[in-house]
């Protein structure tokens, strides 16, 4: 059986099932984490269902049950019907065997049992006990002792008895794995999955601790911390005791809620992630990590409920660092992005338990916030604080290490802030970038080279045998393998027949554009994808700011992609003035703003000189730049490499759009004398980029200077005709004019003209009118402004 019932509760959870369920009862009263509504059975206003777990229950007929059950009763399914209903809910199929129904039901008891102990264990912790003096008086909890749901586990005899009074038999109580000696007098801590039931128990010791104080073991290789056997003497007993069969690939505090968290904290102990749980910490699911590192099981968990970060807050000593490094490792290809916590400025405090103790829970998220890393930032420093730094064996040894992980660090975001934090601590000691060229260039060398050596290194040594055997016919065999994998680390690909299935697949999936952020122009065209899109006038004209006008409109409007401007006109710096110009939307000087503002960043606020409306905007470029969606590139690439950059990005990123500023400026990797030529190769290159990605490209595009000599300034196709293929490879021109800068008298002053010179998918002769700010470089709406300022979700 490779899905059971609870896999497919937890994504029914995930998906907020219920309300498709239970949708036909009526309206619905929220009450915490439950609904109320309409009972189908009785009629009462009294049935409840639950946001957490898949169940149910009226509170005036007494009926009861989970999803299943009221399949069952409400639509009169058979168990396989209403099983089978469900997990085509869940997408997912299910192999049925002819016991699937008894392991079902077995499955109900087993959870019913675990329930039923958890009030045992609660009831058994007696006041003045000596369990109870020691999470008062040694871990300071108070209320928090009912709100985590701790116990006491009295004797195996105690709860054997207490099992068969309410019903249960011996074997399902054997089964359960509750019967161990070893349990006596510990506290007991409920174990609950996905769905919020109870699935086993923890049990920690009271006594000497003895020699291993950490929630997690130190050895890599064992986890004596979660096994029950050999137990010797007190000093050698684990902290930690589980249930035989305690599914240790799950996530303690891992529940579904009926609120979408911010974020995933990941904790060492289970007291911690019961208690932050029971305290409502806020924007976070609070899960423990319950052993040396996250498995591959949990980070799939994770990813699947739709959670995009992970905060790692281990506990504050060595081996709690070390547990985070591995973290860090088995998270480094996930989909999430990845913080840690650095306990620096937290003094001698432990672990998060201790500090919400101490501290309270709202000054605990105020330090999340404060003392949240990323996860470069944070190997950097612990790194830094692991070699004996100021002598050239301590130097050495962390540049190696440094370079080493900088190697492999596939975001090109992640590798910024690690490589910028570990060269700042190398600046401490005089040594810089410079300095530490040939040492990277060599390792990213070998890294990029890797897979193909690999390749003719595997090929080499078959073809070697193949000769001492005289193989011939195994070494013809063996070269053509080897050129189609040399071929495949080449990502080159042999070609396979468009089937009618795949046309109709494309079809289905083909975007019908990207909108420009103005309403008016959408009704015109869209930015198509997979295709060249030229934004083409004289300069002067509006060109650059037009695009990044459009640039940020796009950010704002597809806020799960990422978007790249490359230019080869100006630096990188000055268009991010531009575009803090463009998100403050102040006016410092209307005859030099654009200088006024670097003023502002040069020396005003080195001087502490804030401007509120200024700061807003650098912070909203900022937080684009931290959350991947907002690239500024001004590498002077030629069309092949960067093509090469453009399907790397594509690799490790959902590229939203790419803009070029401007295509005449970048080299052709084949170069001619003829301009005309390398524009041709230029527009080429760029075009199967597009298509092959089936990405928006946008370039900017300088037209000749034929217009100048007509009476009409407004651009055509024709000044376009001389600039190698682009008027044949573009799918849509945008000629832009501005009436004022050849009549200064114009009517038409402060607004920028949009003709949409050709239009594959669409109309072409007409224009739209936008309202044009030069001192705040914002295009707008001629009548409203269809993007509203700044709007980028936070």
């Amino acid at each position: 059986m490779e899905t059971n019932i609870q896999d497919i509760y937890n994504i029914l959870l995930s998906k907020h099932y219920w309300e498709k369920l239970f949708s036909n009862l009526g309206n619905f009263k929220q009450e915490g984490k439950e609904f109320t509504t309409n009972c189908p059975f009785c009629g009462k206003d009294r049935f409840s269902i639950s946001t957490t777990k898949p169940v149910w229950k009226c509170w005036s007929c007494l009926e009861s049950g989970d999803y299943l059950r009221y399949l069952q009763l409400k639509e009169n399914k058979d168990f396989l019907e209403g099983l089978s209903e469900l997990a085509n809910e869940a997408g997912v199929e299910i192999n049925f065997n002819s016991n699937y129904q008894e392991q079902y039901q077995a499955k109900k008891r087993q959870l019913s049992l675990f329930e039923t102990a958890q009030k045992f264990f609660i009831n058994s912790l007696l006041p003045n006990s000596e369990q109870d003096k020691y999470l008062r008086e040694t871990r300071k909890y108070g209320k928090e002792i009912k709100l985590m749901g701790l116990g006491v586990y009295p004797s195996s005899q105690e709860v054997k008895k207490y099992l068969e009074n309410e019903g249960f038999i011996e074997a399902e109580i054997k089964n359960s794995g509750l019967l161990n000696n070893k349990f006596e007098g510990r506290i007991s801590i409920p174990y609950p999955d996905q769905s919020g039931n109870i699935c086993g128990f923890s049990f920690r010791t009271i006594k000497n601790e003895g020699k291993n104080n950490s929630e997690i073991d130190n050895d890599e290789d064992k986890s004596k911390s979660f096994k029950s056997s050999e137990v010797t003497n007190d000093e050698d007993k684990p902290k930690y005791l589980n249930t035989s069969g305690l599914n240790k690939d799950g996530l303690v505090g891992f529940q579904f809620r009926p609120y979408q968290p911010k974020r995933v904290l990941v904790v060492e102990g289970y007291f911690d992630a019961l208690l932050l749980n029971s305290l409502g910490l806020k924007n976070y699911w609070i899960l423990a990590l319950g052993g040396t590192s996250l498995s591959n099981k949990q980070i799939k968990v994770i990813e699947d409920s739709g959670v995009k970060e992970i905060l790692l807050a281990l506990d504050n000593d060595n081996a709690g660092e070390k547990a985070t490094m591995r973290a860090i490792e088995a998270l480094k290809l996930s989909k999430l992005r990845v913080y840690a916590l650095s306990w620096r400025d937290a003094g001698q405090i432990k672990d998060p338990d201790e500090f919400v103790i101490r501290e309270g829970v709202d000054n605990f998220s105020l330090f999340l916030e404060l003392a949240c890393q990323s996860w470069g930032e944070w190997v950097a420093e612990y790194l830094y604080h692991q070699f004996p730094i100021g002598n050239p064996l301590g130097n050495d040894g962390y540049i190696n290490q440094c370079l080493e992980i900088e190697s492999t660090i596939s975001d090109p975001i992640e590798r910024k802030i690690f490589t910028s934090k570990f060269l700042k601590y190398l600046s401490y000691q005089g040594i810089t970038e410079e300095d530490l060229a040939l040492r990277r260039w060599e390792k990213l060398e070998k890294t990029s080279k890797g897979k193909a050596k690999n390749v003719i290194t595997s090929l080499c040594r078959e073809l070697n045998k193949n000769l001492q055997q005289e193989s011939f016919t195994d070494s013809e065999l063996a070269i053509e393998k080897g050129l189609k994998e040399l071929k495949t680390a080449r990502s080159i690909q042999l070609p396979s027949p468009y089937l009618p299935d795949d046309l109709l697949q494309d079809i289905a999936l083909t975007g019908e554009g990207l909108s420009t952020g103005y309403e008016k122009l959408d009704q015109l065209c869209l930015i198509p994808k997979g295709a060249i899109t030229l934004v083409a006038a004289r300069p002067s004209m509006g060109k650059t700011t037009l695009m990044l006008n459009l640039f940020l409109n796009q950010i704002n409007l597809y806020p799960e992609q990422s978007f790249y401007f490359f230019s080869y006109e100006e630096s990188k710096a000055r268009l991010g003035v531009k575009l803090i110009q463009n998100l403050s939307g102040k006016v410092i000087s209307p005859d030099f703003n654009h200088n006024a503002y670097i003023r502002y960043f040069k020396v005003l606020r080195e001087q502490k000189q804030f401007d509120e409306q200024i700061e807003r905007g650098f912070q909203t470029y900022s937080e684009l730049v931290r959350e991947g969606r907002l690239w500024l590139l001004d590498n002077r690439l030629n069309d092949k490499d960067l093509v090469t950059t453009i399907n790397l990005l594509s690799e490790s990123r959902h590229i939203g759009g790419v803009f070029i500023d401007y295509v005449q400026k970048i080299p052709s990797g084949d170069r001619s004398s003829q301009d005309w030529l390398n524009i041709k190769n230029v527009s080429q290159s760029i075009l199967d980029c597009a298509v092959s990605l089936d990405i928006p490209i946008i370039l900017g595009c300088q037209l000749n200077r034929a217009i100048e000599g007509q009476k009409d300034k407004r651009p055509s196709l024709g000044q376009l005709r001389q600039s190698g293929d682009l008027e044949q490879d573009a799918n849509l021109v945008l000629g832009l004019y501005r009436d004022e800068f050849y009549n200064p008298d114009s009517i038409d002053a402060g607004t920028l003209e949009v003709n949409i010179l050709k239009n594959r998918n669409g109309v072409t002769g007409s224009y739209s009118k936008l309202l044009f700010s030069p001192e705040t470089l914002k295009i707008s709406d001629s009548s409203s402004t269809s993007i509203p300022d700044n709007n980028f979700g936070f």
